[in-house]
């Protein structure tokens, strides 16, 4: 016998394509259901067993619940985000001011050349900064991830993105103390006979 729910379903599905897109948000609906399903239930306390005789070397305040966890490092507030974003562009203006006034610092030290310094204290310093950086927005983009595709109202997965985002963020954290981006420039402007920019920059800010 028919399914008296699905009788009155199927007036609502003009064609195959809408019957095809409904059981897929179900299916997708359920899956996410049973996940949390099983993760609730491999979470709690009573799935826990202990070896007769094994005594715990933490007491309960060990447990994961009386300890901080990673999401509340992450900030939150307009001003925290201020202070970071203030202290990056402080960062930058110090490596700036550094290379630029590298000659007249050489003569406080003068076993050091301007280059070295230049080199040592303004372009290694806006790299590594750049790094960590990137790093810190791959791991906020993974958070956001693992957050996201719990969503049981998203069809189309498209919490997927924050996925590529992480991921994208690790590699140019990589190029930023690499700089294969400048290789890569160069290689292309002798093969195609255009400069763009001075240095073929303008390769890699056109794909940026």
């Amino acid at each position: 016998m028919p399914n008296p729910i699905m009788r009155k379903l199927t007036p609502a599905l003009d064609d195959e394509t809408d019957m095809a897109n409904y059981t897929a948000r179900m299916g997708r609906r359920r899956r996410v259901m049973k996940e949390e399903v099983l993760t609730a239930g491999c979470t709690s306390s009573d799935s826990i067993a202990f070896i007769p005789g094994d005594t715990p070397r933490y007491g309960a305040g060990a447990n994961i619940e009386n300890h901080p966890q990673v999401t509340d490092l992450v900030p939150r507030r307009f001003r925290s985000i201020a202070l970071v974003l203030a202290l990056g562009f402080a960062l930058g203006f110090v490596a700036e001011l550094i290379g630029h006034y590298a000659e007249e610092l050489s003569k406080f030290a003068p076993a050091v050349s301007a280059a070295q310094i230049t080199t040592a204290f303004s372009n290694q310093l806006v790299s590594w900064t750049s790094a960590i950086t990137l790093l810190l927005a791959a791991c906020y983009a993974r958070l956001i991830h693992m957050l996201r595709r719990h969503r049981v109202d998203d069809y189309r997965g498209r919490y997927r993105v924050w996925k590529t985002a992480s991921l994208a963020a690790v590699v140019l954290s990589l190029n930023s103390v690499v700089g294969g981006h400048a290789v890569i420039a160069r290689v292309l402007g002798h093969l195609t006979g255009w400069s763009l920019l001075p240095g073929n920059a303008g390769w890699w800010l056109a794909a940026s």
